[in-house]
Formats: structure tokens, sequence, C-alpha cells
């Protein structure tokens, strides 16, 4: 089941992202620094189950 944990992972992380973009009214590189040290983590996180 590793391999679900690390697709739900890097899904929430991106899903973040793109959801950070399209619903915060704050320019774009503020959303993307903003985004990026909440949703890197969870990437990270993703890509360590995938490597296991």
């Amino acid at each position: 089941y590793e391999i679900v944990g690390g697709i739900v992972y890097i899904g929430a992380g991106l899903l973040y992202i793109g959801m950070t973009f399209t619903q915060a009214d704050i320019p774009w590189y503020m959303a993307l620094s903003w985004s990026i040290s909440i949703a890197l983590p969870a990437i990270f996180i993703g890509v360590l189950f995938m490597i296991n």
C-alpha cells in the first residue's frame, strides 16, 4: 500500500499548489512561495513512499 500513500501525498501537494493559485488573491510569486512551504514536504514524503 506504499504506492497508494505516495500517490495520495504527491496528489495532495499538487492539489494544494493548484488551489492556492486559483483561490488566493495575491500575486503568483507570493502564492508559489506560500504553497511550496506547505506542499513541498507532502510531495517529498510522497516521493519517499514511492522509493520505498
